[in-house]
């Protein structure tokens, strides 16, 4: 598992189960598995959301370390938001019944989304690599069957106004085959 997800791991609010009494902010590990929002961490889990905060991860990382003053700042600004979270995992006790339904909703909509799409669940190389396969067998056929229809009408346009004499309106395709040899 990527650093990305644990750290969203991480910072998803804690929350009892459903069957569960409601128990103190101080009997609750902050770094508990147990009752964490499983659709925060599903979502996580997605490939192309999984890649997208690995990227970010990655460029937060080379931001950090672009210099010593944004690197100090940044550290400080990470301290400011570990202790607000600090500050506020006692009100997610107050929250556990609303922060559950939450994510029982959310785990549903995502149980329907991956039935649904389940290009979901592909990484971002694949839904391209589907995508391409797609266009090659389906539309490129089309594509070309047009062309081919297209020159079979112009073909035709051009023999028929050859035929009837006075039709000057397609005399510039009549040129433009007889440039090309049709």
């Amino acid at each position: 598992m990527s650093d990305a997800v644990k750290a969203v791991e991480a910072a998803t609010p804690v929350a009892s189960k459903p069957d569960a009494p409601a128990q103190s902010a101080e009997k609750v590990p902050a770094q508990s598995d147990e009752g964490k929002a499983s659709s925060v961490a599903r979502i996580a889990k997605l490939p192309v959301v999984e890649q997208s905060l690995n990227t970010a991860s990655a460029i937060y990382g080379k931001v950090k370390d672009s210099s010593s003053i944004v690197g100090w700042t940044l550290d400080k600004a990470e301290s400011a938001v570990s202790k607000a979270v600090e500050v506020a995992t006692p009100v997610t006790t107050h929250l556990e019944r609303p922060l559950h339904t939450v994510d029982s909703i959310l785990s549903k909509s995502l149980d329907y989304v991956e039935k649904k799409v389940p290009a979901v669940k592909m990484t971002p190389d694949g839904v391209y690599t589907v995508t391409k396969e797609y266009i090659v067998e389906t539309v490129h056929p089309v594509v070309v069957c047009s062309g081919v229809v297209k020159e079979y009408a112009t073909a035709a346009i051009v023999n028929t106004a050859k035929l009837i004499p006075g039709m000057t309106h397609t005399q510039p395709m009549v040129q433009d085959a007889e440039k090309k040899g049709t």
